[in-house]
C-alpha cells in the first residue's frame, strides 16, 4: 500500500510535513469511542486521521498551519480528545 500523502508531501529542510498512513491509524480506532469529538490540530481534510475518524463515526475538528491556524495560538476547543 503506497502512502500518497507521504509521497506528495513537502520533504525539504524548510518543511516538517509528514503524513501518517492509514495502516498506522487503524489500530488506534478501537480505543476511540465513536461518540467523541476529536480535534486533529495538525491536519487537513486529506489526513488519514481525519478521514478514518470520521468514517469511524466521530465528529472531527481539524486545523492546520497552511490554513492560517496556529496550534499554539488556538483557544480551547470543545472536544473529548486531541489526536496528533
Amino acid at each position: 500500500m503506497r502512502n500518497i500523502g507521504y509521497l506528495t508531501s513537502k520533504h525539504n529542510k524548510k518543511s516538517d510535513e509528514a503524513y501518517t498512513p492509514k495502516y498506522a491509524v487503524k489500530p488506534i480506532l478501537e480505543f476511540v469511542p465513536k461518540n467523541w469529538i476529536i480535534w486533529c490540530p495538525f491536519d487537513t481534510e486529506k489526513s488519514a486521521f481525519v478521514k478514518m475518524l470520521a468514517k469511524h463515526g466521530n465528529k472531527v475538528i481539524f486545523t492546520h498551519k497552511d490554513s492560517g491556524q496556529d496550534f499554539f495560538q488556538e483557544r480551547e476547543r470543545e472536544r473529548e480528545s486531541t489526536i496528533a
